[in-house]
């Protein structure tokens, strides 16, 4: 069952002064800044949206994921280039778009960036008379840029299908060897994506809070730790089997070496195995941090100041 749909709401900017009880305050237009997939502060807008667009932050968001979230704001559109629609359209796909997507919207300026991060450091610096709207697009990522993550990490995982693992070309040795071991690698990896299935069916949306925020919710919080245990030693098989078949590669006996690859069904793409249990990893670890622990950002937390 796929996971339910989320319609990312838009809230009143949450500008909040930072105090400090130790008697040295810094300077009343000084604020300080909660990540909202960390414990981080930063003092700039910029700062902190260039160290999720990073993939530096604990939370795994990245720039795909701010992209993304930034194209749900309301006024998005106003600070795309000129083909709006098609620009808006690849970050709703969270395409990697290699180009340069944002434009400044003040008078007569004509700079265009290609992250979110530098058309915001740009507007603040006040080099120019832009107004982005800077309160309004960081609160929208306070609220959604989290959960925005990782249902499209959860969405990812959903459309895989099934999986089939080859070689690719077969010089002699890889494929003698990975011969012996396809009766191993056929139902660890079909078991993998089994489980990969049940913890997405697994997973739902709860209510909305009062600031328009939804959390992650377990449907069946027993099966769930089950699941999570059986993809982490499934992953694990498939790299030990992965180590046996990659020296036979590199041998040296054919034209090229061989190329042990994974083919998701659904997709009907071929991918490197090694890339694909490190998105495994990823999203176990994400779903064990919201199974076990508190949200990072619970309800009521302020994003600006304490």
């Amino acid at each position: 069952m796929p996971p339910p749909a989320f319609d990312p709401p838009s809230g009143p900017a949450a500008f909040v002064k930072k105090t400090q009880k130790t008697g040295v305050s810094k300077p009343k237009s000084q604020l300080q800044l909660h990540c909202p997939g960390c414990t981080k502060e930063f003092s700039l807008p910029a700062s902190m949206i260039s160290h999720l667009e990073a993939g530096s932050c604990p939370s795994m968001i990245d720039r795909q994921d701010v992209n993304y979230t930034f194209a749900t704001y309301s006024e998005a559109e106003s600070l795309l280039l000129s083909d709006h629609r098609k620009s808006l359209g690849c970050l709703l796909n969270h395409e990697d778009f290699q180009g340069k997507l944002f434009q400044c919207r003040g008078d007569n300026c004509v700079l265009t960036f290609s992250v979110l991060s530098a058309l915001i450091q740009h507007a603040d610096s006040g080099k120019c008379n832009a107004d982005c709207g800077t309160p309004r697009i960081v609160d929208h990522l306070r609220v959604n840029v989290y959960y925005q993550s990782v249902l499209h990490k959860v969405r990812r995982m959903a459309s895989m299908g099934t999986t089939t693992m080859f070689v690719k070309p077969l010089p002699y040795p890889a494929f003698d060897r990975f011969l012996r071991l396809s009766e191993r690698w056929g139902p660890i990896s079909y078991q993998l994506v089994s489980c990969l299935s049940s913890a997405v069916s697994n997973v739902s949306l709860s209510e909305s809070d009062g600031e328009g925020r939804s959390f992650l919710t377990f449907r069946n919080p027993l099966d769930m730790e089950r699941i999570l245990n059986d993809i982490g030693n499934l992953a694990t098989q498939l790299r030990g089997e992965l180590q046996q078949v990659q020296p036979a590669q590199k041998g040296g006996y054919s034209d090229g070496p061989g190329q042990v690859l994974i083919y998701l069904g659904k997709t009907e793409g071929a991918h490197d195995p090694i890339r694909f249990l490190d998105d495994v990893d990823r999203f176990r670890k994400l779903l064990q941090k919201e199974f076990y622990g508190p949200p990072i950002q619970p309800s009521g937390a302020k994003f600006w100041g304490p």
